[in-house]
């Protein structure tokens, strides 16, 4: 059997697109206004702390929402894990599909 190694996409237009954005986890209770907005990298069961995975991965996400889902500070009430990462899928779908509209993630 063979595994392919996985190449991590790093791309810095990628990542200042996200900023100004408007939050698309909004799990927070009122988002934080949009110049807090940044690429919030999806972390995924199995996940190394501190590595973060490719640039394509992420959402644009506000500062509280971005606390509540890194663990900074709790989930509001009523936010199970489950919705969290339904929110999380959503948010990363979102977000792929400006970067795909702005011609920052193009398919060949």
């Amino acid at each position: 059997m063979s595994f392919l190694k996985n190449i991590k996409v790093r791309s810095s237009k990628i990542l200042k697109s996200c900023m100004g954005q408007t939050c698309k986890l909004r799990i927070a209770t009122k988002c934080s206004p949009r110049d807090t907005v940044v690429g919030c990298h999806v972390s995924f069961i199995g996940s190394s702390m501190g590595a973060k995975v490719s640039d394509i991965f992420i959402y644009d996400g506000c500062h509280d929402c971005h606390a509540i889902e890194d663990g900074r500070v709790p989930r509001p009430m009523g936010l199970t894990r489950e919705v969290l990462e339904w929110a999380r899928a959503r948010a990363m779908q979102e977000t792929q599909q400006r970067l795909i509209n702005e011609g920052l993630i193009i398919i060949k």
